[in-house]
């Protein structure tokens, strides 16, 4: 018994109960850890549907007879649910198939975008095989979440790099004018 004539064990039960932050190492930790994971997965999808719909439209319009169209059409299909493994599986899978098609002129913006998806897609099969199930939304974004940060840091530092050449601002000579 403690001062406040409240058991220990009372106390503690009491306090992982409530609507405060869960106590470390409890069931309530790992649940709200869980339910962010699938949130951010939700948040990541949608994010990542949106730019692949916006990429289209904006490069090459509504093309309603070209592999990019199931691309939109997936991206479509996964923001009515946007923490299903199987419909994010599928939109990377037809945006992978549509960068091969157009392959090799593609930017490095897509080729980003198509190694990310062929190692999602990798890690995916890799993990229905040796478990025969897929991972819950939660469980692939903290698998793949390392990975996509450690990426990010890649291409900024390649985008920076390359623009340490002194040609970059020269319109004699940089790419930089007719790519922009």
């Amino acid at each position: 018994m403690s001062g406040t004539g409240i058991a220990r064990g009372h106390r503690d039960r009491d306090r992982t109960l409530s609507s405060g932050p869960p106590l470390p190492g409890t069931a309530g930790e790992a649940r709200v850890r869980e339910l962010s994971s699938r949130w951010l997965f939700g948040l990541f999808s949608t994010l990542l549907a949106v730019s692949l719909i916006l990429h289209q439209l904006w490069w090459d319009g509504l093309e309603t007879d070209s592999l990019h169209a199931v691309v939109v059409l997936a991206a479509l299909w996964l923001l009515v649910r946007p923490t299903s493994v199987v419909r994010f599986a599928m939109m990377l899978a037809a945006e992978v198939v549509a960068v091969v098609g157009d392959l090799p002129y593609v930017g490095d913006h897509t080729l980003v975008v198509f190694v990310s998806g062929l190692a999602v897609l990798f890690l995916l099969g890799w993990t229905l095989l040796r478990s025969r199930r897929l991972p819950a939304a939660g469980e692939l974004y903290d698998t793949i979440a390392p990975f996509l940060r450690v990426q990010l840091i890649i291409v900024y530092a390649a985008a920076a790099l390359s623009k340490l050449n002194t040609d970059f601002l020269d319109p004699q000579t940089s790419c930089a004018g007719p790519m922009s």
